[in-house]
């Protein structure tokens, strides 16, 4: 049979496990800012021909693809870690 104090362990470990992928999202949306930034000031920098603008704004739109992936998946973490600690909350002693 499980304690109250099992379930709290298990929802303890549960939050740091989701801490964890928040701390790996973040980096995720750092990177995919960087080369976001990176793309913006390549194209601002250098002149370049219609074709080779199309290539730059295309590369920087996956990039924001990307990051909008990272952002949601950062969110749905987030919104799970809450609710563990809000569960640990309602358990505690």
């Amino acid at each position: 049979m499980e304690t109250q104090s099992d379930s709290i362990d298990l929802l303890v470990a549960y939050a740091f496990d989701l801490l964890a992928q928040t701390e790996a999202q973040h980096r995720k949306i750092q990177k995919t800012q960087t080369e976001i930034e990176a793309y913006v000031a390549s194209c601002n920098t250098t002149p370049r021909s219609f074709v080779d603008q199309a290539h730059c704004l295309a590369a920087i739109k996956r990039r924001v693809s990307e990051l909008t992936v990272h952002l949601r998946e950062q969110r749905l973490v987030v919104f799970e870690m809450h609710q563990a600690l809000t569960q640990l909350q309602r358990n505690g002693p």
